[in-house]
């Protein structure tokens, strides 16, 4: 997995139920005959399975790729699976998370239905404004470390 933080509230029941199948994958949708190819919409290259859409699919690679890069991912990512993180910081993982996802899949149906694929860069700046816009709202109450976690926003 990508991004490795499915122990936190509603990022651990988004991960489990996208591990059952939730979504309704070109995969699921071809086996039903409801579409005519199992290809990725965003790839075109491997079937779409919720596995290739949300840690395989070259489109999902990139976006991780330039989030890591914006908030060094990798150290974060490691100390919050060795629980040396602040729950603040937990908190804004799982919030990524969840903004990641929710974009891949947004994405992915606006390629599907419209044709149209952004590029890896655009997505990942959408993710960032949504993380940015609720990390903002959250500045009203008192967030003792918050400085040390966000600066690279």
């Amino acid at each position: 997995m990508l991004i490795g933080v499915g122990m936190f509230g509603t990022t651990g029941w988004c991960l489990s139920w996208l591990r059952q199948e939730g979504l309704n994958t070109r995969a699921k949708l071809f086996r039903f005959g409801v579409c005519d190819s199992s290809l990725c919409c965003l790839c075109e290259m491997h079937t779409e399975t919720h596995a290739h859409l949300f840690q395989e699919c070259q489109i999902t690679v990139m976006v991780c790729r330039i989030l890591r890069r914006w908030i060094e991912l990798a150290k974060c990512s490691a100390a919050v699976r060795r629980h040396r993180c602040s729950l603040m910081q937990k908190k804004f993982m799982a919030l990524l998370v969840n903004a990641m996802n929710y974009q891949i899949w947004y994405h992915r149906n606006k390629c599907r239905l419209e044709g149209v694929l952004d590029r890896p860069e655009v997505i990942a700046n959408q993710i960032k404004a949504v993380v940015r816009g609720r990390v903002q709202a959250m500045i009203r109450f008192s967030i003792p470390d918050y400085d040390r976690f966000i600066t690279c926003l």
